[in-house]
């Protein structure tokens, strides 16, 4: 795939100014958006997300119109042979066009809808970056409404757009209010919402020196020590607890809580 740096040196050569500086900001954003989708669990190419965001408006070389998309995706592919980018660059508008709606606009009559996480990201992030500031799904909203309507199809995909990246961007399972080991290991204990079997504790291992993981079902809680058979591990020694695939707490929490509290105490 074409490096960051070709990218930029592409995009600089085909387009203005003003969308050369949009696309760095969408790209920026993408990759924020990914990265943070990506620490919850999911699998997404961070590094894929931002180059394609930087190419996503090359087409307005071209045209303005709801065409550059596809013409886009043309240069791509003469210049690229990058299918999976040019794709983004069809996919981005709003939060995609259908085969009805591309018939309507003079398209060649086929969906043009985001189907991949990335390609959902990317329009996303476009959707919300407004030249080069990040504004709020209300002012989105406002901007579309303006020109479809409220009830137009598309305005609704913008908005289940963003409520699908929003869910995303939360992790399936918070655990914001507990700062120590003791605190999560204990609400996975005694919190009847959730399953004690789905989670799975990462611990240093003094004796080998490496990471090891256990499930939670197979631990005791003694004191501030986990009991593995008859291996008495100290929960500071713990780095890192699983909800199924995605990690949802790890020890830089209490890092940075330490360093909040001295701050607040010095201060």
């Amino acid at each position: 795939m074409i490096t960051k740096s070709q990218a930029l040196s592409l995009l600089k050569e085909y387009c203005s100014n003003s969308v050369f500086e949009h696309s760095l900001a969408v790209s920026k954003n993408a990759r924020e958006i990914a990265a943070k989708i990506k620490s919850n669990g999911y699998d997404v190419d961070v590094n894929f997300v931002e180059i394609a965001a930087l190419l996503h408006d090359i087409g307005r070389s071209e045209t303005h119109g709801v065409m550059h998309g596809i013409e886009g995706a043309k240069i791509i592919l003469k210049l690229l042979g990058d299918e999976k980018i040019s794709r983004v660059c069809e996919t981005h508008i709003g939060a995609g066009i259908t085969k009805d709606e591309a018939k309507e606009l003079g398209l060649l009559k086929k969906d043009y809808l985001p189907e991949t996480l990335e390609e959902k990201i990317i329009a996303h992030a476009d959707n919300i970056t407004f030249g080069t500031e990040i504004v709020g799904i209300d002012k989105v909203l406002k901007k579309f409404e303006s020109k479809l309507g409220s009830k137009h199809p598309a305005t609704k995909r913008i908005v289940e757009l963003n409520e699908f990246i929003e869910k995303l961007l939360k992790p399936a399972i918070s655990f914001e209010k507990e700062v120590m080991e003791k605190d999560v290991l204990n609400r996975i204990r005694w919190d009847l919402k959730l399953n004690p079997c789905e989670f799975s504790i990462y611990y240093a291992d003094r004796t080998e020196g490496k990471l090891k993981h256990v499930n939670f079902n197979d631990i005791e809680i003694e004191g501030d020590f986990m009991k593995i058979d008859e291996s008495m591990i100290p929960m500071h020694r713990i780095r890192e607890i699983w909800y199924k695939d995605k990690v949802v707490w790890n020890k830089r929490r209490i890092r940075t809580f330490i360093k909040i509290q001295w701050k607040f105490w010095n201060s």
